[in-house]
């Protein structure tokens, strides 16, 4: 009979603590590339890649999420003057910034800026923005511009109790409206290529069907964006789109889960 009762009031106990914990939400800072001396500067086109990790299906472990990242390039094709840029590119994550301006390869450190971001889950290392600056001299005619960097990943958690993990989606964003100051061509367009490394299927056959979406987001809301998706090759799982900034967008998000 004792332990009858015992039963019972673990079942009444257990669905209730279950829901102490809030879910994980960890939004790391965005990216951004800014510039001083830009009026002379005309944007022709922008190619973002973005090579990021499988798709998380764990416990909770922010040393981890501390440490996942994706590879990101950010390469910009400009047509000027012969002029000297100040270039600062605003990120979150641990490593240095590689600039490539037509062949010549620069290397900055970032520093940490005064602006951090509110994550209350995340740890102060998290939270903290880097800005790294470099000085750039553009020759008349067209140049290439590119940036190469860590691009850290935020984290939203659904669904945990107390007798599993939840279900993660993982995801970053990039400012687009600091280039979107600039002297955009008419024809200005965005090629966006969005990778990330694919799951083993059961045992072993095919793989994981994950999701992933993009959106650019607007003054006046957000748009999805056509994202074409090949088959799983080499390990990986690419996406891709061709953007048009006729509205401007603000920024672009990416995310990816578990199917």
């Amino acid at each position: 009979m004792i332990l009858r009762k015992l039963f019972f009031a673990l079942l009444l106990v257990l669905p209730a603590y279950a829901n102490m914990r809030a879910p994980v939400i960890i939004n790391r800072p965005v990216s951004a590339l800014k510039a001083e001396n830009r009026d002379k500067i005309v944007v022709l086109s922008e190619q973002l890649r973005f090579s990021c990790p499988q798709t998380y299906t764990g416990g909770v472990d922010f040393a981890f999420f501390a440490a996942q990242s994706c590879d990101a390039q950010v390469t910009y094709k400009l047509r000027s003057d012969a002029a000297r840029v100040y270039l600062t590119f605003v990120y979150s994550g641990e490593t240095a910034v590689e600039w490539q301006v037509g062949s010549t390869l620069l290397t900055s450190a970032g520093q940490y800026a005064d602006k951090q971001t509110s994550c209350t889950q995340c740890t102060q290392q998290m939270q903290k923005l880097k800005a790294a600056s470099q000085v750039v001299d553009l020759v008349q005619g067209d140049t290439t511009v590119t940036i190469r960097y860590r691009q850290a990943l935020s984290y939203q958690e659904t669904g945990h109790s107390y007798f599993s993990a939840g279900k993660w989606t993982q995801g970053f964003t990039y400012e687009l409206w600091p280039i979107s100051e600039w002297n955009l061509a008419p024809d200005f367009f965005a090629d966006l290529e969005f990778s990330i490394a694919t799951r083993d299927g059961f045992l072993g056959i095919g793989y994981k069907d994950d999701v992933m979406q993009c959106a650019t987001e607007h003054d006046a809301g957000n748009a999805e964006v056509d994202l074409k998706t090949s088959k799983p090759a080499m390990g990986r799982r690419v996406a891709a789109a061709h953007l048009k900034m006729q509205a401007k967008p603000l920024r672009l998000r990416c995310w990816y889960a578990a199917g």
